[in-house]
């Protein structure tokens, strides 16, 4: 296979083709979506973010493991007209010719169940948005959604001083998170983005990511709200290893123990909203060729949070 012309300027990504770095969420509408690292369709552009709609159209078994509950929405074969179900996700200014680490959200406490295309963090240092402007068949058109915050360059900075700002960078998307037990009410005083943030080095010419989690504000600009501290996971090591975070998962004590019942939600969420009492399953992927997984209570990731100034 020739290279593709836009990447004949990167050196070692000029032989990369494939799909990689996937991160799987639930759009508000309802359907399982996931982001990835692709080629880019545009000539003169290397590497960008694909994102698929539904990924039931790329894994039929898929069908039959969800079903259409908690606000899910079941498979449609066929997609609105004049929509694709696999778009790149790109700029109208200032696209790289290689793009990584977009990181989907959906603003708001709750779902707006006709919110198919997510907002993008784009970056942490600066902290930076984007906002979807334009839907076409084969690519989503992006706009920034605010100005840059210095105070959050610094939360990072203050958190976090041995590091510089080219380190860090988000690792999964931004999912809601409600600081009560599974069972109250989501409000815009109460719920959070939260996420895991990469800090990255190189060993030997190899990368190693050291782990952060931070909080987001759910309404416009989106910004940080809280930084923690840098943590380790057991059985991992982010010294010598190359792991890397990629999709969060909800767990509620029903999901572990089939005695229990699960808990009645007295309004229809989403199933990766988290509450403070669920666990968080990570998945991670480990020197580029396994996957691997922990489970941690919620309470525990995001302890030890210091608030933004």
């Amino acid at each position: 296979m020739a290279p593709k012309e836009g990447c004949l300027w990167t050196g070692e990504w000029v032989a990369t083709y494939g799909a990689e770095d996937p991160r799987l969420f639930w759009t508000d509408a309802g359907t399982p979506a996931l982001t990835y690292g692709r080629n880019s369709d545009h000539p003169d552009l290397c590497r960008g973010i694909g994102f698929v709609r539904d990924v039931r159209s790329l894994f039929p078994d898929l069908e039959d493991a969800i079903h259409p509950v908690q606000g899910v929405l079941p498979f449609m074969r066929r997609g609105p007209p004049g929509q694709g179900n696999d778009h790149e996700l790109r700029r109208t200014n200032n696209q790289r010719g290689l793009e990584k680490n977009w990181m989907a959200f959906y603003p708001g406490f709750q779902p707006s169940p006709h919110s198919v295309y997510p907002h993008i963090h784009y970056t942490l240092v600066p902290d930076l948005s984007l906002e979807p402007v334009s839907v076409q068949l084969r690519k989503v058109l992006y706009e920034n959604t605010q100005p840059t915050f210095p105070e959050a360059s610094s939360c990072v900075h203050d958190n976090h001083p041995a590091w510089g700002g080219d380190t860090f960078h988000q690792a999964t998307p931004l999912y809601r998170l409600t600081l009560c037990d599974r069972g109250c009410v989501a409000d815009k005083h109460n719920t959070v983005f939260v996420a895991l943030n990469h800090i990255v080095s190189h060993i030997q010419s190899r990368p190693t990511y050291a782990k952060f989690v931070a909080t987001y504000n759910v309404s416009s600009p989106y910004n940080l709200i809280s930084v923690g501290p840098q943590f380790s996971i057991n059985g991992q090591d982010d010294v010598h290893e190359t792991t890397y975070v990629l999709t969060l998962t909800p767990i509620e004590a029903s999901d572990k123990d089939t005695s229990l019942q699960p808990v009645v939600l007295p309004v229809t969420y989403l199933p990766d909203h988290f509450f403070l009492d669920d666990d968080m399953l990570i998945s991670m992927g480990h020197a580029d060729s396994t996957m691997v997984s922990s489970v941690v209570s919620v309470r525990e990731v995001i302890g030890r949070q210091r608030m933004c100034q």
